[in-house]
């Protein structure tokens, strides 16, 4: 085989193995930032905790939300609430 010769199997099998490191590393960071998002709601909901009840309303809006910088803004504001209500109309 001159090197001029394409060795198809050789270059599927290269293909492959970068394909398959390229999605390993897009799972690990999407699993990271799946962790990072449910550590924040959770965060949330244990401050907010201690204001009352938690309503299944407002658990469930937080846990459907995806952006992380509004669950940061939200920690902030149930730090800062005196009351589940006001917490809820500060949202």
């Amino acid at each position: 085989m001159s090197i001029f010769e394409y060795d198809q199997e050789k270059h599927m099998q290269m293909e492959r193995k970068e394909h398959y490191q390229l999605g390993f590393e897009d799972g690990i960071v999407c699993g990271m930032d799946q962790g990072i998002e449910q550590g924040i709601t959770s965060s949330l909901l244990f401050l907010l905790e201690d204001l009352g009840s938690l309503p299944n309303e407002l658990v469930e809006k937080i846990k459907e939300t995806k952006d992380k910088e509004l669950l940061y803004r939200w920690i902030k504001g149930a730090r800062e609430a005196k009351t589940l209500e006001e917490f809820a109309e500060n949202m």
